[in-house]
């Protein structure tokens, strides 16, 4: 077993509990959920990551598509979590600069989690492909596992 195929797994294993922590907040998030003037962002806020766990089980059959998606989702939820953030601090008068908000949503834990999960299944993916090419396979671009 080689080094690359070791960090793959331990890559995939680890997207997996990550990805399965992020679809559980998100169905917390859904818990005490009030549908105001934003219902749309609201439900944006806690589909998104409930989505996580179905990429990652997607990613057995179509690993290319299941990462677009993860780094989609992982894109799409730091937007509406801004979007929802910006909205909060400017009605309490404390916002700053619209970027210090989208950092700030950035730094959170849930936000952090998601883009490790895309990171990771990133990192798997090339190594899948890195090895793969090694071995005179599909090309980096077209390989799919």
């Amino acid at each position: 077993m080689s080094i690359r195929r070791i960090a793959r797994i331990l890559c995939r294993a680890t997207a997996g509990i990550g990805s399965i922590l992020v679809s559980m907040y998100g169905v917390y998030s859904f818990d005490g959920m009030t549908l105001g003037p934003d219902a749309v962002l609201v439900i944006l806020f806690g589909l998104l990551p409930v989505l996580f766990f179905p990429v990652f089980v997607l990613s057995f059959w179509r690993f290319r598509l299941a990462v677009i998606l993860h780094w989609a989702f992982a894109g799409g939820y730091l937007v509406v979590n801004s979007m929802l953030n910006r909205r909060t601090c400017s009605e309490m008068g404390y916002c700053g600069s619209v970027i210090s908000t989208v950092i700030e949503t950035l730094t959170t834990h849930a936000l952090e989690a998601t883009f490790a999960v895309a990171l990771l299944n990133l990192a798997a993916w090339w190594l899948a492909a890195k090895s793969q090419s090694a071995r005179g396979g599909k090309p980096f671009v077209a390989a799919a596992t």
